[in-house]
């Protein structure tokens, strides 16, 4: 499980300047983001996606909770959940539903994480998109998410070491 900022922050590649003049790029700097947080299952490569527009520690406990009704978690499915170090994400008063145990990543290691592999394939599609709103940005977020299959989903996992 992980979460992936994106947003519509302007930035300009390249500037013209006068040969020995530092450049000068005027900037928007009123940004606007969506986040896309995934949960995906070793065995099956099944996953659940949540898109919202922000997020904190009260509002990943709700996320939590509606990812346990979501596959069932409890008492009869417990669904060990690999988490990295991001703050919303600590223990301290964080209550996890019945049936979901978080299992903590060492500091700094993406390479454990799988998600980070759907993320980056998720970011190139996004750039080629280009999109300019928020509208289409979520437009082009759905579109691009319906485009991982649970077999592609369940490589990374693999690739990870996490599945046979």
């Amino acid at each position: 499980m992980d979460e992936h900022r994106l947003g519509l922050k302007p930035v300009r590649r390249r500037v013209w300047a006068p040969i020995g003049a530092r450049p000068i790029a005027l900037g928007h700097h009123r940004y606007e983001w969506l986040y896309v947080t995934a949960f995906v299952t070793p065995a099956t490569g099944e996953a659940v996606w949540y898109l919202s527009n922000g997020i904190d520690k009260a509002f990943f406990a709700e996320l939590l909770a509606a990812f346990a009704r979501a596959t069932d978690a409890g008492r009869k499915r417990i669904i060990v959940l690999a988490l990295d170090n991001a703050g919303w994400h600590g223990p301290a008063r964080l209550e996890f539903p019945d049936g979901i145990i978080p299992v903590y990543l060492p500091p700094y290691s993406p390479d454990l994480n799988p998600i980070e592999q759907v993320f980056a394939k998720f970011k190139a599609a996004l750039r080629k998109a280009a999109a300019r709103t928020v509208t289409r940005l979520w437009q082009e977020i759905a579109k691009t998410l319906n485009t991982f299959s649970p077999r592609e989903c369940a490589a990374y996992l693999k690739h990870c070491g996490y599945a046979n």
